[in-house]
C-alpha cells in the first residue's frame, strides 16, 4: 500500500537516521511525491506520451543509420528466421569499429551503429573492443535457455498425460542423488512454471536437473517423442560447452547440434519465439575457435564468491547499513586466510589413508600394483582425495579408455599414492550408450583384474556418479567425453 506523499515525507524527515543519510531519503520521497500527484493531475498517458511517439517511430519506420545509407527496422523476427551460419547477421570488425569511432568523433554525434565511446582497454596494444570479449555460457544456457526450455517441454509432456506436476516433483524428490548431486540437487518445480515460462532454480539446480532427467522420467516417454528430443539434445549441447577440450571435429559436431536443436525447437513449438541467448549460442563455436574452451571464462567462481555475501546478509538479520556489515565481514574472512600457511589449497589432499606392502593386499590389488609400479615395498591407498579441487571417492566411476568407438569405464576401488602422485586403482566395466537417455549402461567385465591408472589417462577429469534405474546401473556425464 502507498501511503500519501505528506505521510511519507513526515516519516523520513522525523526518523532517527544520521543527516545526510535523513536528507538523501528526504530528497527521494519529495520526487517520488511530486510523480504522484503529476500522476494524479495528468494521467499516464500524458506522462508517457514523448516515449510512447519515440516507440512508434521505431516500429512504424525504423532507424537511420547513415553509415549504411538505410533504414533499419529493430525487429526480433530476424533471429526466429534466419540462423547465424546463413550469414545474415554480419559481425562487428575492428576496421568497421575504428570508422564508427572516427564518424562519432568527426561529427560529435550520441552513437553511431550503437557504439557511444570508444573502450579505455583499447589502450591497451594487444586488445580490441571487438574481439576481447568472450560470452558466459552459464548466464546464457543456465540461467537462460535452460530453464526457459525445461518449462516449455514439461508443460508439452505434461499435456500428453505422461506424468502430472505432482509426480514429477514427487520423483524428484525421492531421487537418490549422490556426491555432489545431492549438494545441487534440483527444488521442486513452482505448480505456475508455465505461467512464468521457466523453471526458476540456480545455474547448479538447472544443470542437475537437466542431466538426470532422463534418469528420472526417460523410461515413461516414448522414444519418438520430439519434445524429448529437445532435452536430450540441449542436453548434450551443454555437455559439449562445459568440456575443456575441443577438436575441430567436436566443434564441428557442436554447431551441427545447435543447428538440429534450433530446428526442431521450431518444428515443435511453431509460436515459440527464440530468446536473444539463443542466437548466441549460434555464435558459439566460433567463439570456441577464438577464445578456447568457453568453460575458463564462465562467471561461476564469481557466483560461489557473492554467495559469501549472501550467506552474510541471510545471517546477520540486519540490513542496516548492510554494506558496512558485508565489508567488514569480508576482511575479516580475508584476514583470517592469509594469517592460514598458505592461502590456497594444497593441489592434493588425501583422506582414511593406510601405508600398506603390496604383500597385505587381496590378489587382484597386489597384481595391479605389481603391474603398475614393479617390486614397490609399500603403498599408501585413501579412500577419498581431492585433486586439483576436483574430489574422487570409492564408489564413483571413471571413464578411460575405449571401445569400439565408445568410452570405456571404471569403478573407483582405491586411490593410490606413491611419492606425492596420485593414480586410481579401478574395477573396469563394459558400457552401452542409451540414445533415449543421453546416458551409458554399465555392466561388469567378467573375469577382468582390476589396474591402475594415471590422471592423464581418463577421458575426462571429471569423476561419474552411478545410478541404477530398473536394475541397471547407469552414468550420465557431465561434459562430452572425448576418447
Amino acid at each position: 500500500m502507498i501511503n500519501s506523499g505528506k505521510s511519507e515525507l513526515t516519516a523520513i524527515f522525523f526518523s532517527s537516521e544520521p543527516s545526510r543519510s535523513r536528507l538523501l531519503h528526504f530528497s527521494v520521497a519529495l520526487h517520488f511525491s511530486t510523480a504522484l500527484n503529476d500522476v494524479k493531475k495528468y494521467g499516464y498517458g500524458a506522462i508517457l506520451e514523448p516515449l510512447l511517439k519515440d516507440l512508434e517511430v521505431l516500429e512504424q519506420q525504423g532507424l537511420y543509420v547513415q553509415k549504411l545509407g538505410t533504414t533499419v527496422r529493430a525487429s526480433r523476427q530476424d533471429i526466429d528466421i534466419h540462423e547465424v551460419k546463413e550469414g545474415v547477421f554480419p559481425l562487428r570488425t575492428v576496421e568497421a569499429h575504428k570508422q564508427d569511432l572516427l564518424e562519432l568523433n568527426r561529427h560529435q554525434l550520441v552513437s553511431v551503429n550503437g557504439v557511444k565511446s570508444d573502450c579505455v582497454l583499447d589502450r591497451l596494444s594487444h586488445f580490441r573492443t571487438i574481439q576481447g570479449f568472450p560470452p558466459d555460457f552459464m548466464h546464457d544456457l543456465f540461467e537462460g535457455i535452460v530453464p526457459r526450455e525445461l518449462s516449455l517441454c514439461i508443460k508439452s509432456l505434461i499435456s500428453k498425460h505422461y506424468f502430472t506436476i505432482d509426480e514429477l516433483n514427487s520423483i524428484i524428490e525421492s531421487f537418490p542423488f549422490k556426491f555432489t548431486d545431492k549438494t545441487n540437487r534440483p527444488h521442486p518445480i513452482s505448480k505456475s512454471f508455465a505461467s512464468k515460462k521457466s523453471i526458476g532454480g540456480n545455474c547448479h539446480e538447472n544443470w542437475t536437473l537437466l542431466r538426470l532427467l532422463p534418469l528420472m522420467i526417460g523410461h515413461i516417454i516414448p522414444e519418438d517423442d520430439k519434445t524429448w528430443g529437445i532435452l536430450l539434445d540441449l542436453k548434450e549441447i551443454v555437455e559439449l560447452l562445459a568440456s575443456g577440450h575441443f577438436s575441430e571435429e567436436t566443434l564441428a559436431y557442436l554447431e551441427c547440434k545447435i543447428s538440429d536443436h534450433r530446428c526442431l525447437l521450431k518444428e515443435v513449438f511453431p509460436d515459440f519465439h527464440l530468446l536473444p541467448k539463443h542466437h548466441f549460442l549460434e555464435h558459439y563455436p566460433e567463439l570456441i575457435r577464438r577464445f578456447g574452451p568457453l568453460v575458463d571464462f564462465w562467471t561461476i567462481r564469481f557466483e560461489a564468491k557473492h554467495s559469501f555475501f549472501k550467506r552474510v546478509v541471510h545471517d546477520s538479520h540486519n540490513f542496516r547499513n548492510i554494506l558496512l556489515t558485508l565489508s567488514t565481514k569480508h576482511q575479516l574472512s580475508l584476514a583470517y586466510h592469509l594469517d592460514l600457511p598458505s592461502l590456497f589449497r594444497p593441489d592434493l589432499e588425501v583422506g582414511h589413508t593406510a601405508i600398506v606392502s603390496p604383500d597385505a593386499l587381496e590378489h587382484s590389488m597386489r597384481r595391479a600394483v605389481e603391474q603398475k609400479y614393479g617390486n614397490i615395498s609399500l603403498v599408501s591407498l585413501a579412500t577419498h582425495a581431492c585433486l586439483y579441487g576436483t574430489k574422487y571417492s570409492e564408489g564413483m566411476f571413471l571413464s578411460v579408455g575405449h571401445t569400439s568407438g565408445l568410452p570405456d569405464f571404471g569403478k573407483l576401488v582405491k586411490i593410490v599414492v606413491v611419492s606425492s602422485k596420485v593414480s586410481f586403482l579401478i574395477e573396469p566395466y563394459h558400457a552401452w550408450y542409451m540414445e533415449h537417455l543421453r546416458s551409458y549402461e554399465l555392466m561388469k567385465k567378467q573375469s577382468s583384474e582390476l589396474v591402475i591408472v594415471e590422471l592423464h589417462e581418463l577421458n575426462g577429469y571429471q569423476p561419474l556418479y552411478p545410478y541404477t534405474k530398473a536394475g541397471k546401473l547407469m552414468v550420465t556425464s557431465k561434459v562430452y567425453l572425448l576418447h
